[in-house]
């Protein structure tokens, strides 16, 4: 059973078709890259997953572990365990890396985490990446 399905999901700007009718799943333990070149929805299709009000989706339906959660609140899904990562995110002065992630899962979990998370621990999942989909900009 897939932890997270997306299934026939569009966005549409204004008049313009952001994403139409995007389909796929994710299983436990996936680690997967959406790629394309700018301006293809990448981002949207992020912000449209974890809820963002600006971003909804016109169609379809996003499931969560079983769940549908093409309605719920950003902080819903939050809880539930959806995170949305930027590519450069912002720094917040005294707090490292580390140190966010480790009290995101602390949170979530509602144990306390102390060991450390290591470089290598993060490299390591990168090793069974897969790419699920590519997006590419209507010429």
């Amino acid at each position: 059973m897939n932890l997270i399905n997306i299934e026939h999901i569009s966005k549409i700007y204004g008049e313009k078709v952001i994403f139409d009718d995007a389909s796929f799943g994710v299983q436990q333990g996936d680690k997967i890259g959406i790629v394309g070149i700018n301006g293809t929805g990448k981002s949207t299709l992020g912000y449209a997953l974890m809820g963002n009000p600006r971003y909804t989706v016109r169609e379809g339906e996003i499931w969560f572990d079983g769940k549908n959660i093409t309605e719920e609140a950003v902080n819903e899904r939050a809880k539930a365990g959806i995170f949305l990562s930027f590519q450069n995110p912002l720094e917040v002065p005294g707090v490292t890396l580390s140190s966010f992630i480790r009290n995101a899962l602390e949170q979530k979990t509602g144990k306390r985490i102390v060991s450390g998370i290591s470089r290598r621990s993060l490299r390591e999942p990168w090793r069974s990446f897969r790419w699920i989909h590519h997006m590419q900009r209507e010429t």
